[in-house]
């Protein structure tokens, strides 16, 4: 198990097909580079030196398909992805290997490009945008994405595997049927029911009266003995101590208990009439 110690669901590599594509592409690419050169060198042949023009342009297109049909093989035996339950891991390079991993929550959109030349052959190629990297910026010339999956025979099959992925980590979790309407399913309202639970529990403090002090001072124990006995801070102690709040049913055995008293007898509720 690899792709980051992730069980993976998905591997593939890029379709071979993408090698006679990218030659083809590379005729026109040279033939491109040929025109832009008789052009912009301001090399526009005389009657006599036009078959010095054309010689070069066809070595200009003879070299870029040497280079493409030399490279892409390696390329094609070089490229990989794995897809596990957290991370998309594409390795590429020839002569500079590269590994790159892409967390799920991070991914923001995929997208599936199928060009003229990739159309003849079948196959696409597979962009997995993340936070920082813009589709338009990766079509312009701008910064690629940073996961770019090519030579793609299936990809609605790798679209869906990817989409349902992201969807398990950027979408809020399920309530469970069971528990629907006893938990907030809005964490902004679960925070707002969390506040108005303590300032309740604060409230309540002002009807109990309690004489953990008095016991304590009669026991020369000192705030910080009693916190730890009963395993909470001083800053507890001294907020029950003051009537800050009431303390939970086992805080209140936990303290009986080191004072060796029942619970009742350390807290009594306030005269209302006073």
């Amino acid at each position: 198990m690899s792709a980051e110690s992730g069980a993976i669901k998905e591997s593939g590599k890029a379709d071979p097909a993408i090698i006679p594509k990218s030659v083809i592409k590379s005729v026109f690419i040279g033939g491109g580079i040929a025109l832009i050169s008789v052009t912009w060198l301001g090399f526009i042949p005389e009657p006599g030196m036009l078959f010095w023009s054309l010689i070069s342009t066809v070595m200009i297109i003879i070299g870029t398909v040497v280079i493409t049909a030399i490279y892409m093989p390696a390329f094609v035996r070089n490229f990989s992805y794995d897809l596990s339950d957290k991370f998309i891991v594409i390795k590429r390079g020839v002569i500079t290997k590269q590994k790159t991993t892409i967390p799920f929550s991070r991914i923001q959109n995929v997208s599936v490009i199928q060009g003229p030349f990739d159309r003849k052959y079948g196959i696409y190629t597979v962009k997995v945008e993340t936070a920082g990297f813009s589709a338009a910026g990766g079509g312009q010339g701008g910064p690629q994405p940073e996961g770019l999956l090519v030579g793609i025979k299936d990809p609605k099959k790798l679209e869906s595997i990817i989409d349902e992925l992201v969807h398990q980590y950027t979408q809020k979790p399920k309530v469970p049927e069971n528990l629907k309407g006893k938990v907030f399913e809005e964490t902004d309202l679960a925070f707002d029911q969390f506040i108005s639970t303590i300032m309740s529990k604060m409230q309540e403090g002002d009807a109990v009266k309690n004489n953990i002090k008095e016991l304590r001072d009669s026991r020369n124990m000192t705030q910080e003995q009693l916190a730890e006995r009963v395993g909470v801070t001083r800053q507890t102690i001294l907020y029950l101590e003051k009537g800050t709040y009431n303390p939970s049913l086992k805080l209140a055995m936990k303290i009986a208990q080191v004072f060796g008293v029942k619970v009742e007898s350390l807290f009594e509720l306030e005269d209302e009439d006073s």
